[in-house]
């Protein structure tokens, strides 16, 4: 995902990662990569909890990415942050530089 997911934009976010969910049941494993979120407004909070609710019902590990304050800060004011793997975007190894 990359820019704004606020109540205009959730829409698509919610269709991208429910779709990814579906596909993920097989490997047991989803990957939310929210890097390039410029806005993560409370909308977009809503989904990821209810996509971590509906991951751990079927068995799947979620992890977020995120980079920038714009979706780190709402995740940790609401507390989103403790029921969630977040992963910082500098703890990512990309495999360049070996």
């Amino acid at each position: 995902m990359s820019g704004e997911v606020d109540l205009c934009g959730v829409s698509e976010f919610a269709t991208a990662v429910y779709a990814a969910l579906r596909q993920a049941r097989w490997s047991r494993r989803l990957v939310v990569d929210l890097r390039e979120v410029t806005l993560f407004g409370a909308a977009g909070l809503h989904v990821l909890d209810d996509l971590q609710f509906r991951c751990t019902r079927e068995a799947v590990r979620l992890w977020v990415l995120a980079s920038d304050a714009a979706v780190i800060g709402p995740l940790r004011a609401t507390g989103l942050d403790k029921h969630l793997c977040v992963v910082a975007a500098d703890a990512c190894h990309t495999g360049r530089g070996r």
